[in-house]
């Protein structure tokens, strides 16, 4: 009787510990960049960074200033590959719109509230670089 006490036991530890672990962690695979993101510090700048972007699955739309009603510019999105790193989501892809192209490089980080973003004209940024070109910073909105 001792025996079976002591299997249920660990048996029932096993299965706790194994829900717990799929509770755990900071759920970065889940993150997603698709939303409204702001960051009132980029108001006005004609261009880029934006104040604003939404972006959904396929599209981004970029707003002069973060209460901006009306893009100043969309295009498409396509996103070619993502990965996690360090508690981080990234995505690597291309903007297309208004006859150009863009490629991005996006982190989503901070709880999923926080998206950082390099883009390059030519080839695909290597690193989120706050020194690089086209960075910006963005919130959840």
């Amino acid at each position: 009787m001792k025996w079976r006490t002591t299997l249920l036991c660990a048996v029932a530890a096993a299965i706790v510990a194994f829900v717990l672990a799929g509770c755990g962690g900071s759920g970065e695979k889940s993150w997603t960049y698709v939303g409204t993101w702001t960051n009132p510090a980029y108001n006005g700048n004609n261009g880029g960074p934006p104040g604003k972007m939404v972006t959904t699955t396929t599209s981004i739309a970029f707003y002069n200033n973060d209460t901006d009603t009306t893009p100043m510019l969309s295009g498409s999105l396509n996103v070619s590959d993502d990965w996690t790193s360090g508690g981080d989501h990234y995505f690597k892809g291309i903007v297309s719109g208004g006859g150009h192209s863009l490629y991005f490089l996006m982190r989503v980080s901070n709880n999923n509230n926080t998206l950082e973003f390099n883009g390059n004209g030519t080839s695909y940024p290597t690193a989120i670089d706050p020194a690089g070109s086209q960075y910006g910073i963005f919130g959840r909105q």
